[in-house]
């Protein structure tokens, strides 16, 4: 019986490791989930919340007069702070009091704040849009109960034909599970739908979102939430009826900063005095 040489050993050897390679790559794929870059990455166009004006913080005075009289508790709770470091020079600190929900809800305490930002420089008709900015919660932060709300995106119908409008939020669900909220509404009722992950938010620390929103067909349940923490794909869903008429664009962020979703009370309390900061946001787009 003749003895295989060491070339041969050898060739046979480096064979085996790379079938072996090859068969590991294969089944590690099968547990986990590919790469998939931020929507930041890849949207060409921008633009951003400014929260300076000739070197000097702009105040909640700024903000309420941008807001076309749609805003609620920026006057009472919203601030403008320079930051020694983190990802902006300045971010909004907002404050939420023990018992509150929405701010607009008038039974309940006043904390948190919302108002829209409409930038002019976005085009009028999209199919896709990706929302980004940083948020730092307390370290002792409370997820209080139900769900907390954060900047989300709004769009509406541009038809007098349609009276749809479309919100899509990103925050919390119970304990402080992050999740990307859709409500739809019209004269015929509401339609809501989520993304939700099993990631609990970060506390004590700067964390970056990214939320991309693609529009569905007219009718058709084919729309996209997707969101990213800290450039990590964490919820995705492609089967969402964003919007029932292609009338319907994008039109603004909606800097909703609160406890609860809207002003049904119950969706959602503070349970001890916080405060939430938020980084400016920056509005993308592609053509």
């Amino acid at each position: 019986m003749k003895i295989p040489s060491n070339k041969v050993l050898a060739f046979n050897g480096a064979a085996m490791l790379i079938i072996g390679a090859a068969v590991v790559t294969q089944i590690r794929s099968l547990f986990t989930t590919p790469e998939v870059p931020s929507c930041a990455t890849y949207y060409e166009h921008a633009v951003g919340l400014g929260l300076e004006r000739a070197g000097n913080l702009i105040t909640a005075a700024d903000i309420q007069a941008g807001a076309a009289g749609a805003d609620y508790g920026v006057l009472q709770n919203l601030t403008m702070e320079r930051l020694a470091s983190g990802p902006a020079p300045a971010a909004m600190t907002i404050s939420v009091r023990n018992g509150s929900g929405h701010p607009n809800h008038a039974r309940d305490p006043k904390g948190g704040a919302s108002f829209p930002w409409k930038p002019r420089s976005l085009p009028p008709v999209l199919s896709s849009v990706c929302l980004s900015y940083y948020v730092k919660l307390p370290e002792q932060f409370s997820f209080g109960t139900g769900v907390g709300t954060l900047p989300g995106v709004s769009a509406a119908s541009q038809s007098a034909q349609s009276d749809e409008v479309v919100s899509v939020h990103f925050g919390w669900a119970n304990g402080g599970r992050a999740q990307m909220r859709l409500t739809r509404q019209t004269a015929k009722g509401l339609f809501r739908d989520s993304a939700d992950s099993a990631l609990v938010l970060p506390r004590g620390r700067w964390f970056r979102v990214d939320q991309e929103i693609g529009f569905s067909l007219e009718g058709v349940p084919d729309g996209m939430l997707r969101f990213w923490i800290d450039g990590q794909l964490t919820a995705e869903r492609r089967d969402v009826l964003v919007r029932a008429s292609d009338e319907v664009q994008f039109d603004g962020v909606l800097g909703d900063i609160h406890f609860g979703a809207s002003p049904i009370a119950g969706e959602g309390r503070a349970t001890q005095d916080d405060t939430i900061m938020v980084s400016p946001f920056e509005l993308r787009w592609r053509k």
